[in-house]
């Protein structure tokens, strides 16, 4: 059973500064880690805002549009880039750049949460960020909470680890 007197936030969708993609392949790399620890070291709750939120969501974009893409609310999201395992020459193109490999990317960081979720680990996915990237809709895993429930809970744990 996880520890929920334990929490991870997450403020982004990559880890530190420099390469953004580096930072985002590590990120993935951290949550598939996390789902291999024993349930007793897990988080009880892992907090997503701003960037961060961009991990529970799949990119939705359709398979025939290009750069000009708009959704409806007429912003485009910034995409949920993560990574999976391999690096960016395993894609179709080899491009990092490619519909197909952000979908991907997206993918993969959603599947990790899942794990973690079903292991028992709430995932708080922070509504205010969710629309201000336009990706309500897009949400995959988790709750949609707001900044008073993760302040809470960030609050509430014995440790906080900061990603």
């Amino acid at each position: 059973m996880p520890n929920k007197e334990f929490a991870i936030f997450i403020n982004a969708d990559g880890i530190g500064r420099g390469d953004e993609g580096l930072g985002r392949r590590q990120m993935v790399k951290f949550l598939g880690e996390l789902c291999e620890v024993e349930a007793e070291a897990l988080p009880g709750f892992i907090c997503l805002m701003n960037g961060g939120v961009k991990l529970a969501c799949h990119l939705d974009v359709p398979p025939d549009v290009g750069v000009g893409y708009k959704p409806a609310n007429g912003r485009v999201p910034d995409p949920p880039l993560q990574t999976t395992t391999g690096s960016p020459a395993e894609c179709h193109d080899g491009s990092a750049g490619s519909l197909e490999y952000l979908r991907k990317l997206a993918d993969t960081g959603v599947e990790h949460l899942k794990k973690l979720s079903d292991a028992g680990v709430e995932i708080l996915v922070c509504g205010t960020c969710l629309e201000f990237f336009g990706l309500k809709e897009n949400v995959a895993v988790g709750r949609v909470s707001n900044i008073t429930e993760i302040t809470t809970v960030l609050a509430k744990a014995a440790k906080v680890l900061t990603v």
